[in-house]
């Protein structure tokens, strides 16, 4: 179904954030912890209070039907730790982006999604903002940075139009990197790109404190084409003097390519999906994450460049699928192979009209089922195969095997019971932007 196929090209972003969440879980277990005192005050209140007190600010931005905010309070608003600090450094808020003042201060603060942390200082001026679940480590950093930023609330203007003026200049390139990750803002792509453009081992050794907190102040760090290819190179190096995990660096090296495959896609640019492609194909099995042909995909689905796209898919899925022996795998492997067949089958459904490409869709369903049988999705896609084939009764029946196994999930269940109302009605149930 698209949840999962989907679910797998953002596996990156949920994994590191199922991660962080499972190990607070447990250690918020305990009951009437004490927690952050969120006042009941208006904005200016909380102004006049923290100019008084001589604190900070600290608005938690939610609305309330946002889950991740709720596990946000659950998780990390209530350690004892984060209370007593927050208490003491802060004015703390609670705002709700949906009411009237919540509204103007998500409208000031450029708030793009919930939760998001703001800091500001007794006069209003932003100090640092973060969007999304912190561990709880990180959001004590936060927290602290906030607090070294309260003397200087113009440091990253001031770092940014200092490097501006000199962008060659290796000084104002390590400043604009402190008073980013103080700030909570992205650091530039280009000013990382200068660093790495020619680097020196002695230089980088210099910086090492500097550069792991750079690399560590977000799961998702953008690096350009320099940066990639000087932790790729030296790779080895870059673990031992900046302890990076191979995980960290599978990671910085996907969201890396997969930044520059939307800026391609965007642009139309098969040059630099080339490129992207390229440096994929060097990194070693331990670093890579995806394989060439997801990037493909994801360029050539979003371009609606159908024949190239399944030039390439079908290519791949011939090479890869056609001789799978099920007896062979274990079953860990089997059920991950049996993903992949069908996020590359539910690609066929979304965009293929062929019958012959629709059959070949069908026999990739059959051996996803045939590696693991009990996976309520995949049968969801193999009936949406049928069904775009024309086999109404065949498709109810494999759709109706979908609920049936998804009887504990009510939520997943109604997809699929919805799914089958629409095909009796002749609806098309495959992605509607794509026709």
């Amino acid at each position: 179904m698209s949840a999962d196929f989907f679910l797998m090209k953002n596996f990156l972003a949920i994994s590191l954030l199922l991660a962080s969440l499972s190990g607070l879980l447990k250690a918020n277990a305990q009951e009437n912890l004490p927690a952050i005192d969120f006042k009941n005050i208006d904005f200016e209140s909380a102004k006049v209070l923290a100019k008084q007190s001589g604190k900070g600010i600290f608005m938690d931005v939610f609305a309330v039907w946002c889950i991740p905010c709720k596990q946000f309070e659950k998780t990390v608003f209530t350690d004892k730790e984060v209370g007593e600090k927050f208490n003491e450094w802060f004015i703390n808020l609670k705002v709700d982006a949906e009411k009237e003042e919540g509204k103007k201060l998500a409208k000031i603060y450029s708030v793009g999604g919930y939760p998001t942390g703001i800091f500001i200082n007794s006069d209003g001026v932003l100090l640092s903002k973060f969007e999304g679940v912190l561990t709880k480590a990180t959001f004590l950093i936060y927290g602290e940075n906030a607090l070294k930023m309260k003397s200087d609330p113009q440091g990253y203007e001031n770092a940014l139009s200092a490097y501006r003026a000199n962008s060659k200049d290796l000084q104002s390139i390590r400043n604009l990197i402190q008073k980013s990750i103080l700030s909570g803002n992205q650091i530039p792509v280009e000013a990382m790109e200068c660093y790495f453009e020619k680097p020196d081992s002695k230089i980088v050794i210099q910086d090492t404190a500097l550069l792991r907190l750079w690399v560590n102040s977000t799961p998702t760090v953008i690096a350009g084409k320099s940066t990639y290819s000087y932790f790729l190179n030296q790779h080895e190096f870059v673990k031992r003097n900046l302890q990076l995990s191979d995980e960290f660096l599978r990671i910085f090296f996907y969201n890396s390519l997969q930044n520059s495959v939307q800026k391609a896609t965007v642009n139309k640019d098969r040059n630099l999906l080339n490129e992207v492609l390229e440096l994929n194909q060097h990194l070693p099995s331990t670093l890579k994450q995806v394989e060439n042909i997801d990037y493909e995909m994801d360029y050539y689905s979003e371009t609606k460049e159908f024949e190239l796209y399944f030039e390439k898919v079908n290519s791949y899925c011939h090479a890869h699928f056609d001789k799978i022996n099920s007896k062979n795998l274990k079953a860990a492997a089997a059920q991950e192979l049996a993903a992949r067949l069908n996020n590359f089958a539910w690609n066929y459904f979304s965009y293929a009209n062929k019958k012959e490409e629709l059959t070949y869709a069908e026999s990739l369903m059959k051996k996803c089922i045939q590696l693991d049988s009990n996976f309520a999705a995949w049968y969801d896609t193999y009936a949406g195969i049928v069904y775009k084939l024309g086999e109404l009764e065949r498709a109810l029946e494999i759709e109706t095997k979908a609920i049936h196994l998804s009887a504990e999930k009510p939520a997943e269940q109604s997809i699929y019971q919805r799914k089958i109302e629409r095909m009796k009605k002749g609806e098309k149930i495959w992605l509607p932007e794509q026709y």
